[in-house]
């Protein structure tokens, strides 16, 4: 998540503004980004709003682990 937190910084300036744009509290916003815990929805308009390209959405939101498990299950 360090890396979506660093667009978020970077594009909004304070989190507090990005949870605003989002639709949630800032403290969800925190919670959000201290747990990984992203609905379908929320990362759709996180993508959205932080201009996010659809290939580099695994690498802002799930882990590495999981973004190469992803991979691999492709390949079988």
């Amino acid at each position: 998540m360090e890396k979506l937190k660093a667009r978020i910084d970077k594009q909004y300036g304070t989190r507090a503004d990005f949870a605003t744009a989002l639709g949630v509290s800032p403290s969800r916003l925190s919670r959000m980004l201290s747990s990984g815990s992203w609905r379908a929805d929320q990362i759709r308009k996180a993508v959205e709003l932080l201009k996010i390209p659809a290939r580099e959405i695994p690498e802002y939101f799930f882990a590495p682990s999981v973004a190469i498990k992803t991979t691999e299950e492709g390949n079988s």
